[in-house]
């Protein structure tokens, strides 16, 4: 049998690779079960071990694999299916739940249940694991052993490189690569000098692993302190979008239910053009953006929604935007025409970005104008205005960004509401009143039977539908698989009951508009939480709902999410008190009686703002002082550290003596380095001679003297004669006279004849 490889330090180095790998996976959140891909991945690692240190041929050890990967899996995989049933019902649920999701991949359609991701990601690791331990102990090749959980993380990274927090697992994946990389190679090395018959020295491998660590560390550290070219990561960003978005729009339906409630869209634009309804709520401490508003608010409405776009048309469990069109925005020369209303209140506002990619402005109110260049997806209006969709930065925002907007805001009375009346515009009646053919019926008669009894205002009709979705719709972040061939916003709003914000704003919209009341659904943020003016919005604000068109008025926030705070406005236009209410203020909503509000009051979730002091200094130019001033330093004391022990006069030699020991010849380089530190400070000046004459392309004899390669030197170089001489002097009394040589006056004139050199080589070239 060929000899096997078993090292425990390999192994360790491999198990902490995985670990890694299978932490930076988890951390994304991305869906519940993500630890069980690293599970799987152990249990493949130590069945690739065994395989691969067993005397097993290829083709049995194929057949022990599959079959271990085909009950391991399927085992294991059946921990997400919460399904009380016997082992062999789980299995078929499995398998029928993957292959369902399979059949929506190849049609490119949106693929809804996790499970699909889980499964395909476990498939990776177990596979790489299986490769990786098979590798290291049978043939100990390196790139099998090392590439497979280096791409993996490097992959994940790249889905999920908006996390300022999570980018620590990158560097540690390529430090602990390093030194397993240098430790197969040095075991490489040893397989051979045994079959050589070349002696090694019992600490050879200890001083090789000592200097492997050293060297990894260093080599991680520079690359991740030493700051690139702007110009260049601009080039390389650019190359690497172009290569990877078509990548990720292929894969993008695959991970459909990892992204809600973002819809497929883009990732920059955080809402897309689509918008699936999905099975998971929106969590996290992730800082979006703060906003300040700058103007004073006299009437401010009951909360502020941040708003970041619309959409008009719904169809199976997806919103869309079908009639929206793009048009460029310039600051200087644009601005946006919003359909007249009356009682509207201009403010201006700033944004922090703290998102690391943002392309979506996010606005309170209706906007009309930002300090940005971009693309305003809108439709058309009455006349010249435009009915907004979405505003996108070009180019994309980054974390620390800032953008001024300038928005309308509007504060209405119950009383204004309720006499709005219902002469609304054609357009608006041709884009916001669909309701799908296929649920119109009990989408209808449900909203029939929610409305108030006798004649009601649209007022009335969506303050009960809005009331009813508070009541009757328990709020839950994650919900169970959707069942198939059924509109999900069906199943939730008469058989499940229960839903997040995603649903019962969805739910709002259809049922307004069967009444002939025009809907629409935004999605944004709530605003987050005040702390000295600022509002700090963060990944948990999420949220969506629905949008209210009144004549004379226009679009009206309603909330229907009873995790939310009830919206209650004044009851009439000469209400005193028309500040913030309810949760917003700490005042109950019924506890004053000029106001009044459908639905239980609850306390909107509280969560303590995430620290990201350090991400969002380093984005800042005094950050970016700061961290340049700080490297320069480091890299300062660790120079001056170096030349205060002489580490640099003992390193050559430390490297010369192991490459003795490993029977083998230093590098000429190395030589040089070491016969360079032995030179006295004399020496080392009189080689601006021996330079000079390279530079100028004169051929030196190796037997020349030091007074001959002067004096040619002073045929070549007549300018600067009297250094010249002055430098051959100090060098001829440093070597044969009793005199004590000036290194001082020597490495001045060796200085002079270095730059008389460049000056005429750069005249030789024509620079001059």
């Amino acid at each position: 049998m060929q000899d096997r490889y078993w090292d425990w330090t390999c192994i360790l180095l491999l198990f902490l690779l995985l670990q890694v790998a299978a932490a930076r996976l988890s951390i994304t959140s991305w869906t519940a079960d993500l630890s069980i891909p690293g599970t799987l991945g152990m249990l493949g690692l130590a069945v690739g071990l065994g395989l691969g240190y067993s005397a097993f041929r290829r083709l049995v050890i194929l057949v022990v694999s599959s079959l271990y990967t085909l009950v391991v899996l399927p085992l294991i995989l059946i921990q997400p299916v919460q399904l009380e049933a016997s082992l062999s019902e789980r299995l078929i649920n499995l398998g029928s739940r993957l292959w369902f999701s399979l059949g929506n991949l190849l049609t490119r359609q949106p693929i809804d249940d996790p499970l699909f991701f889980i499964s395909f990601v476990s498939l990776i690791f177990w596979t790489a694991a299986l490769m990786s331990g098979y590798a290291l102990t049978r043939n100990t090749n390196p790139l099998v052993v090392i590439l497979p959980f280096g791409i993996i993380t490097l992959v994940i990274h790249n889905f999920d490189d908006y996390e300022p927090g999570h980018g620590w697992a990158l560097p540690i994946v390529i430090f602990l690569s390093l030194v397993l990389l240098g430790r197969l190679v040095f075991a490489q090395y040893l397989v051979d000098w045994k079959a050589r018959r070349i002696f090694a020295a019992p600490d050879t491998a200890s001083d090789i692993q000592n200097l492997l660590w050293l060297a990894a560390g260093g080599i991680v550290l520079s690359a991740w302190l030493i700051p690139a070219s702007l110009n260049n990561l601009e080039t390389a960003s650019q190359a690497w979008e172009k290569f990877y978005t078509p990548i990720r729009d292929r894969v993008s339906p695959a991970v459909n239910a990892l992204e809600s409630p973002y819809g497929s869209g883009d990732r920059d634009v955080f809402y897309g053009e689509s918008l699936a309804l999905g099975r998971t709520a929106a969590l996290g401490e992730m800082p979006i953006f703060t906003l300040k508003i700058n103007s004073s608010v006299v009437d401010p409405p009951p909360r502020y929604y941040w708003r970041g776009r619309i959409y008009d048309t719904y169809s199976n469990g997806e919103w869309h935007n079908l009639q929206a069109l793009t048009h460029l925005f310039k600051p200087g020369q644009d601005i946006l025409q919003l359909p007249e209303t009356s009682n509207r209140l201009k403010i201006r506002a700033n944004v922090t970005v703290e998102f690391s990619r943002q392309a979506l402005i996010y606005s309170p109110g209706d906007l009309y104008w930002v300090n940005r260049p971009g693309s305003v997806f809108s439709s058309p209006g009455s006349g010249p205005t435009e009915d907004l969709a979405a505003w996108l930065a070009e180019p994309v925002l980054l974390a620390g960004d800032r953008y001024e907007l300038q928005a309308e805001i509007i504060n209405p009375s119950v009383e204004e509401l309720r006499s709005a009346g219902t002469g609304y515009p054609q357009w608006i009646k041709d884009r916001y009143l669909q309701v799908p053919v296929e649920i119109a019926d009990p989408i209808h008669k449900l909203a029939v039977t929610i409305s108030p009894q006798g004649p009601a205002t649209p007022y009335d009709q969506a303050a009960a539908i809005t009331g009813y979705l508070r009541e009757e719709i328990k709020y839950r972040t994650e919900l169970p698989p959707l069942p198939d061939n059924k509109d999900p916003l069906m199943w939730i709003l008469f058989e499940q009951k229960e839903g997040f914000c995603m649903y019962t704003a969805s739910a709002e919209v259809l049922l307004l508009r069967s009444l002939e009341i025009p809907a629409r659904l935004a999605v944004g943020f709530t605003q987050g939480e005040l702390e000295r003016g600022n509002y700090h919005v963060k990944r948990v604000n999420s949220h969506a709902w629905p949008e209210v068109y009144f004549p004379t008025i226009g679009w009206v926030e309603f909330e229907p999410t009873s995790v939310q705070a009830p919206l209650v406005r004044p009851l009439n236009t000469n209400e005193s008190d028309r500040g913030l209410s309810g949760a917003d203020t700490g005042v109950p909503p019924n506890s004053n009686p000029n106001f009044e509000g459908k639905g239980e009051t609850r306390a909107e979730e509280s969560f303590t703002p995430s620290s990201n002091l350090a991400g969002s200094f380093l984005a800042t130019r005094l950050g970016r002082v700061v961290f340049i001033t700080l490297l320069m330093l480091l890299v300062l004391g660790t120079i001056s550290l170096g030349l205060r022990f002489k580490v640099f006069d003992r390193l050559p030699v430390y490297l010369e003596n192991i490459f003795v020991r490993f029977g083998s010849r230093p590098p000429h380089w190395l030589v040089q380095w070491i016969r360079w530190n032995e030179q006295t400070s004399i020496e080392k000046s009189f080689q601006a001679i021996n330079l000079s004459l390279g530079w100028l392309g004169s051929s030196i004899p190796i037997h020349a003297t030091p007074a001959q390669r002067a004096h040619l030197l002073v045929e070549r170089l007549p300018v600067a004669q009297k250094n010249i001489e002055v430098l051959a002097n100090e060098h001829e009394a440093e070597l044969f006279t009793p005199r004590a040589a000036d290194p001082v006056r020597a490495r001045k004139a060796a200085r002079s004849i270095l730059f008389e050199s460049v000056k005429a080589q750069l005249r030789r070239l024509k620079f001059f």
